[in-house]
């Protein structure tokens, strides 16, 4: 039977309230989710199922999929769900997975290659859990800095975005493990006026074509699924608008995949709940996020909150002719149709089904395996080693006066508060919306990075690591010590940008400023007056490696971190800032950065802290009777 004969067998079968429950997606966490989906309360069905943040260990995990499947067969239509994950930097919402660096590190590396394997490697560990949907990935072309999720996309050029959107669609839905993409968010999220999010962006029709290119190129790549966009464009919120929605995307573009609202962005819409339900679906919404959170009755109950609002208030628009019954068939069409390219529609339905024969060789034993087979393969050697290697491709060197490569035999002082941080590192989308400041998963920070590599005892070079947040409001107040920051801040021997690079950030970062890395990132996006879009330096060619110590010492580094840091004494010693930026961080955070950045050490022969048979170090007179405690307690003559 062909894909198109059991959708229609399907909706033949269906009664008008199990259509609209088909169309309807709801927060696993709610309480009667699993009594919606087999049908034992109500008389409706449900489509899908989507996990938000703070997701459990992958074989727990695992389980709640597959409970929830097996809900949904009880149903007299056996229809299995959609379940869908913001994996939008690997499967970064569970504990124990492999977290690769976000989007704005990726449009740093600008390889397209590298953004196809990770997508492989997520569509992995996300099907290890039987998740079946990536709300990924995010093609915004991000024009303003102070826009709160900057770090989300590849870039401010549409046509990189487009490149590396593709890539990433590629990899997520031709890998031997397939799961559905999802284009987001349509469209032009990253224009609005003064980088507001959810806010309006006053566009030209270029500037929208544009910022359109990016699902021209999603859609060529066959993605399954398209996101709108909280956002309006020209003064009309993309949830209600007819034309960008069936006219363009549908229409024009030829999207066969199903279009999904964001988080409750139906209910941001005027009028009441039924109005709101009936102006998304017309504009060309197939299936509706509704979290409950604005829909009547409580909000995490899934029986007497949002399933009922949705599924009455739909009914109702139906019957009084609001809603045609032909507009809800072919929503739910597009449903029935993602669900069977996925292989839910088989009669075992076991898994997914590949949609393109698989690009990498390494994945390729997981092809036919089930979920619980995948869980060895969740954070494996060869995803560590891949999500370093992205760090690596992703950091740009912004500024280098011949102080890299460190010796080998250097010993670094880690000046930091963020350096043992692998929340910082993570940025937000890890296990939950905005990220963590604990770190409950696995990787090695930037500490950890360096003092695997770090020599004998001794500090030869300082790196000062600066960690910036990504909270959508930000003040960052200017007082003498930025300004001091600021008109040092060239004076620095070396700069570094890693943008959120991931759980394997540090030892990255240490392999790059030790040499066994080349540099290759360039800028995604002008940065400041400074640096502008595609620029990173490189070290060529690297100078020699000196020989190593005939009786080497045990390696040693400190970890210093300062309450209160004075601005930087201007000399020609080295300063490495590893700025991990998010979002808001992205411009105006260049000031926070710049105002943790320390004097240091140099190499060797410049050496600000020799080793400890030589002279006594004298402190320059930044330093408080503060922070000489504290190098007294690490060891430091001041």
């Amino acid at each position: 039977m062909s894909l198109v004969e059991k959708v229609e067998g399907l909706l033949g079968q269906m009664t008008l309230r199990e259509k609209i429950g088909q169309m309807l997606q709801l927060v696993e966490y709610m309480s009667g989710v699993e009594a919606v989906a087999d049908g034992s309360w109500g008389d409706s069905s449900l489509g899908s199922v989507l996990y938000s943040g703070g997701l459990p260990s992958v074989g727990s995990l695992r389980e709640r999929s597959a409970r929830l499947q097996r809900a949904a067969r009880r149903h007299r239509l056996g229809i299995p769900l959609l379940i869908g994950v913001d994996a939008v930097h690997g499967h970064a919402q569970a504990r124990g997975t492999t977290v690769f660096p976000h989007n704005i590190g990726l449009g740093c590396a600008r390889n397209e290659s590298l953004a196809r394997q990770l997508a492989e490697a997520t569509s992995l560990e996300v099907a290890a859990c039987g998740i079946n949907w990536v709300f990924g990935p995010c093609v915004a072309a991000a024009q303003d800095d102070r826009w709160g999720r900057t770090y989300e996309a590849f870039s401010s050029d549409t046509e990189l975005v487009s490149r590396l959107g593709e890539a990433q669609v590629r990899g997520l839905q031709e890998s031997p493990t397939p799961v559905a993409a999802c284009a987001k968010h349509l469209a032009a999220d990253g224009a609005t006026q003064h980088g507001r999010d959810q806010g309006d962006a006053v566009l030209s029709e270029a500037e929208l074509q544009a910022h359109l290119r990016p699902y021209r190129a999603a859609v060529q790549a066959g993605a399954l699924t398209v996101m709108v966009s909280f956002s309006s464009i020209n003064g009309r919120p993309a949830h209600g608008n007819r034309w960008l929605v069936t006219q363009f995307l549908k229409r024009e573009l030829g999207f066969e995949g199903l279009v999904v609202s964001d988080w409750g962005g139906i209910n941001k819409l005027p009028g009441s709940a039924e109005q709101q339900f009936a102006a998304g679906i017309n504009a060309g919404i197939d299936l509706v996020m509704l979290p409950g959170t604005n829909a009547p009755g409580t909000w995490n109950q899934a029986t007497s909150g949002p399933w009922r609002a949705f599924v009455d208030s739909v009914e109702r628009s139906v019957k009084t002719g609001r809603i045609s019954l032909e507009r809800i068939d072919a929503a739910v069409r597009r449903v029935l149709r993602v669900k069977g390219k996925l292989g839910l529609l088989a009669a075992d339905a076991g898994g997914t089904a590949a949609l393109r024969p698989p690009s990498s060789k390494h994945l390729a034993a997981a092809a036919a395996a089930e979920p619980k087979q995948l869980a060895p393969l969740v954070r494996s050697k060869w995803h560590r080693a891949l999500a370093e290697e992205a760090a690596a491709h992703s950091a740009v060197l912004l500024k280098h006066d011949g102080a890299l490569p460190l010796s080998p035999t250097a010993s670094v002082l880690v000046a930091c508060r963020g350096g043992r941080s692998l929340g910082r590192q993570m940025g937000g989308w890890s296990l939950s919306w905005q990220g963590t400041t604990r770190d409950e998963g696995l990787g090695t920070n930037v500490y950890d990075g360096f003092r695997a590599r770090a020599g004998r005892a001794g500090c030869e070079a300082c790196v000062s690591f600066s960690g910036v947040g990504d909270r959508a409001r930000s003040p960052v107040p200017m007082h003498g010590a930025d300004h001091a920051c600021l008109d040092n801040l060239m004076k620095r021997r070396v700069i570094i940008a890693s943008f959120v690079p991931g759980s394997e950030g540090g030892s990255a970062i240490a392999s790059l400023v030790y040499g066994d890395r080349p540099f290759k990132g360039r800028l995604c996006r002008a940065w400041g007056e400074h640096w502008s879009l595609g620029f990173g330096l490189r070290l060529e060619p690297p100078p020699a490696a000196p020989p190593p110590p005939q009786e080497p010492s045990p390696p040693k580094v400190q970890m210093w971190v300062f309450p209160f840091l004075q601005p930087p004494v201007p000399d020609t010693s080295l300063s490495l800032n590893v700025g991990l930026i998010g979002g808001v961080a992205f411009g105006l955070a260049l000031l926070a950065v710049l105002r943790r950045v320390l004097c240091g050490g140099g190499r060797k022969k410049q050496a600000r802290v020799p080793p400890s048979d030589a002279a006594e170090w004298k402190a320059p007179n930044s330093f408080t009777d503060s922070d000489r405690r504290h190098a007294k307690a690490s060891g430091f003559s001041m």
